[in-house]
């Protein structure tokens, strides 16, 4: 039997849209421009996937969707479609913080602590930190860059990136920081292995009352 999970993630400018089987992502299909387009792509982009992934909707098991932190429109366009499917096919809703999303896209072996980040716009950001095989140390939260910004970290190795990475580097360049830049926004390609491991422990969602992670009212709203 296949464990067939359609996976979206539409909190940045990534709208993203993947199918995974079990552990491993079989199909991906998104677009990272200028700009929220997802009301334009999303739909396309889920059609798409099923289509050329061979598989019906009744063939799905669950649907996942990055919860946020992340653009306040693009959280709301993710969830509606999520929710419409899991409704219309009566199978359950599984949501994964978009922090730990981008966090799996950094492989490392070596003793860092990883340290995704979000720009909030001014001087603030949207953070969580995770070790090196990604358990979460620290929650999602918002919280303005100081010079105490790391200070229940201190003397580790810090791996930072996502969208404001570059805001943090303007403030903290010393050897304790390493900044990865290209990794920008999170994807649907590495929700394969979190939404599967949250589908056999039957941690879903409740449908009716789930909501985006917002963490303040209105953010990044566009």
């Amino acid at each position: 039997m296949k464990n067939y999970i359609l996976c979206l993630e539409t909190s940045s400018t990534n709208c993203s849209v993947s199918i995974s089987n079990e552990n491993e992502i079989i199909y991906t299909k998104e677009s990272d421009g200028e700009g929220y387009k997802h009301s334009e792509f999303l739909h396309s982009f889920i059609e798409e996937s099923m289509v050329n992934s061979k598989i019906e909707y009744d063939q799905l098991m669950a649907v996942s969707v990055g919860i946020g932190p992340g653009s306040f429109t693009g959280l709301r366009i993710g969830l509606s479609s999520a929710k419409g499917i899991c409704y219309s096919k009566d199978i359950p809703l599984i949501t994964i913080n978009s922090l730990e999303i981008l966090a799996h896209k950094y492989k490392t072996t070596n003793e860092e602590i990883l340290v995704p980040m979000f720009d909030a716009r001014r001087m603030e950001v949207y953070f969580s930190v995770f070790d090196k095989n990604h358990k979460l140390l620290k929650s999602p939260t918002s919280r303005i860059l100081s010079e105490d910004f790391f200070h229940d970290f201190p003397n580790k190795k810090k791996v930072v990136f996502g969208n404001g990475a570059e805001k943090c580097k303007s403030i903290f360049n010393s050897n304790e920081f390493k900044y990865i830049i290209e990794i920008s926004n999170p994807s649907s390609k590495e929700m394969g292995e979190i939404s599967y491991t949250k589908f056999l422990k039957k941690n879903y969602a409740n449908l009716a009352y789930c909501e985006p992670l917002y963490l303040k009212n209105n953010y990044l709203k566009n």
